[in-house]
């Protein structure tokens, strides 16, 4: 599977997907409400599933899937932005 949250270099990848039948998912950016961005237009047709995170987006883009707005992860990757150090992981070992 494929999926991307807006990146432009994702277009390529999704072409690819498309021609292999891989499941490729697409999910708009955060902060563009009221038009397209061109990464949106281009990977449209070839998504099995387009997510938008706000209703105005499904305006812009017909058969969306709303998913609502996607949490931002904080530091490490963790969305409570604990490291692994943090909780006594394998990075808090000094060699």
């Amino acid at each position: 599977m494929v999926i991307s949250n807006g990146a432009g270099v994702a277009v390529p990848f999704f072409a690819m997907a498309r021609l292999m039948g891989i499941p490729a998912v697409y999910l708009e950016v955060y902060d563009r409400v009221d038009s397209p961005t061109l990464t949106g237009k281009l990977v449209q047709p070839l998504t099995t599933r387009f997510c938008v995170q706000w209703p105005g987006q499904q305006d812009i883009y017909p058969g969306s899937v709303l998913t609502g707005p996607r949490r931002s992860v904080h530091r490490h990757g963790r969305p409570d932005g604990r490291s692994a150090a943090d909780r006594g992981g394998p990075r808090s070992r000094v060699r």
